[in-house]
């Protein structure tokens, strides 16, 4: 690996900001040579919370948790998915999804809260079957946006297991709770697991679908 600065000062700054953000420290710079000979600038961080151990960010910058770098094959499977986002020109869709699905839930749920309290306090039993409508919407837009960002999860994992292999994938990720273990890394909370939850899919289901379509020689796996 180099040891010589990358990417513009711009980038650089809101990427160690947005680490910043998610409780992570940054550590260096990084340019890493890909199976395919072609070479990856990443953000190498630190985190004390195992929530992720790789992401493109908004400003299209790479990072990947240190911890990655203490397995070839971990390294190989992170930097598979995480190229495959990259690839994802659809992806920047997620912001203006997350904005457009996500703003008014907090809306929703104190206008629920208030029809819930008014109809205990005032003995006006309809307002609950308005509460339970005004309930109903924050869970549709929470499923929206969760179908896309699960979509976009898949999609990677499904490019990295077409280019390394299913089993490859499955030792890797096996690999990376064995590290976060002996790392000592703390588990998440409940938020975060909600967060984690939200934005990917269980690794069984994509697997599983992985599984689904290969037996079917679905072109969904020419990624």
């Amino acid at each position: 690996m180099d040891k010589k600065p990358l990417m513009n000062k711009i980038s650089l700054a809101l990427t160690r900001l947005w680490l910043r953000l998610q409780g992570s420290k940054f550590v260096r710079t990084d340019t890493i040579k890909l199976r395919s000979q072609e070479t990856l600038e990443v953000i190498v961080f630190s985190s004390k919370v195992g929530l992720f151990l790789g992401q493109v960010t908004p400003f299209g910058t790479t990072t990947i948790n240190e911890l990655v770098l203490d397995s070839g094959k971990l390294l190989e499977y992170v930097l598979a998915h995480e190229s495959a986002h990259r690839r994802q020109w659809f992806r920047h869709l997620i912001y203006p999804i997350g904005f457009i699905f996500l703003m008014p839930i907090i809306p929703s749920l104190a206008v629920a809260l208030a029809a819930i309290l008014t109809a205990i306090i005032a003995g006006e039993p309809f307002l609950l079957l308005y509460a339970a409508i005004c309930l109903a919407i924050p869970a549709v837009l929470l499923m929206f946006f969760a179908s896309f960002s699960w979509f976009l999860e898949i999609h990677a994992d499904f490019s990295a297991m077409r280019k390394l292999g299913m089993q490859f994938v499955i030792d890797a990720r096996e690999e990376g709770r064995r590290l976060l273990r002996a790392r000592g890394i703390k588990k998440l909370d409940l938020l975060q697991r909600s967060l984690a939850g939200l934005t990917h899919p269980p690794f069984s289901l994509t697997s599983w679908l992985y599984r689904l379509l290969d037996s079917r020689g679905s072109e969904a796996l020419n990624i």
